[in-house]
């Protein structure tokens, strides 16, 4: 993606500093066509002088006027990109500009309890002394309360295929049980806790990825630095809008799909990619026909997901962002997408 210009755009405390001086923990918002969300968020979040408040915008249309004024007075401050780079670009976009070892990322569409931000921090200060964790999972909680499967063990071909008869909320992670923290492969990008040493000695987030799969990826290459991945339990995020409980548009799902690919791509031996592509590529024909079969709109996106593979396959990678940037287009006009 090619890279944007970042100016801070929205003041959300008029008069006062927006810069906390040595915060042990930076919590960095990406946004996309969620203003109310994010405005709910930062009240949420509060003022603290041990944290500083970071907003990435994605290229959305700004919030109105109501909607600022419905925002308390935060200490956040709030960045305007002039074009979508991707939720791993503006990962690294809010990391670099962070003050502090520690950056919390957050989806706009969570919520935390009151106390969130003090128990942040001092779960940032114990983990100073664990030097080799480099990467945090925070529990996730659907809004009713229950756990979220948010880890789990680096994808292979093998296990993408035997959870296919799962539930859609199983195939992708798993819930641990353990009410301590715990040792594992990867974590959610939501809610996901980064060191910025950690960050720093694998190279950022690759920016290659758009949405999905990008927090796998960071997982797997900090694990082969030798970096710890963690999931703690014992600090929890409310996570309302998660993939597998609303409906996948066919835009969001070759973005989806596109994550797949790249991480197996990078991490997988070339049969088992090359399985891939054909199995997505049978995939993409079915749902087309069906869709056709039902004058579905969009129904030429399965279309699009057989070139995908084929683009993966012949690796023309600038016709890849190409498609992706034009799905991203195309999915601010989805229904569920208008909340800005």
């Amino acid at each position: 993606m090619p890279a944007a210009l970042l100016q801070p755009s929205i003041d959300l405390r008029p008069g006062q500093s927006l810069t906390v001086a040595t915060p042990h923990v930076t919590v960095g918002i990406i946004n996309y066509c969620q203003w109310r969300h994010v405005g709910q968020l930062l009240n949420q979040l509060g003022a603290c002088e041990d944290a500083e408040l970071l907003v990435l915008d994605n290229a959305s249309p700004p919030p109105d006027e109501k909607i600022l004024i419905d925002i308390e007075p935060t200490n956040a401050t709030v960045y305007q990109s002039s074009v979508n780079g991707g939720y791993a670009w503006a990962a690294n976009q809010i990391i670099q500009r962070s003050n502090s070892n520690w950056v919390l990322l957050l989806n706009p569409d969570t919520e935390v309890t009151p106390g969130f931000i003090d128990s942040l921090v001092q779960l940032c200060k114990e983990l100073e002394s664990e030097s080799n964790i480099g990467i945090v999972g925070l529990q996730l909680r659907d809004f009713d309360g229950k756990v979220q499967p948010s880890t789990g063990n680096f994808p292979t071909l093998g296990s993408l295929i035997s959870r296919m008869v799962l539930p859609r909320h199983l195939r992708k992670g798993n819930r641990i049980s353990s009410g301590n923290r715990t040792p594992t492969n990867w974590v959610s990008g939501c809610g996901m806790l980064i060191r910025k040493e950690c960050w720093q000695s694998v190279g950022g987030c690759d920016d290659r990825f758009f949405l999905y799969y990008e927090d796998t990826d960071f997982c797997k290459r900090a694990s082969e630095y030798g970096w710890d991945i963690c999931y703690e339990p014992g600090l929890a995020v409310y996570h309302l809008k998660p993939l597998h409980r609303r409906p996948v548009p066919p835009p969001l799902r070759l973005i989806v799909r596109h994550g797949l690919i790249r991480y197996a791509s990078k991490h997988w031996w070339v049969i088992s990619f090359w399985m891939l592509l054909a199995i997505i590529w049978a995939e993409s024909t079915v749902r087309y026909v069906r869709a056709s079969l039902k004058f579905q709109p969009l129904a030429g996106y399965f279309r699009l997901m057989g070139k995908l593979t084929n683009l993966f396959f012949v690796g023309d990678q600038l016709q890849i962002e190409q498609l992706i940037k034009k799905s991203s287009l195309e999915l601010a006009q989805c229904p569920g997408r208008e909340d800005c």
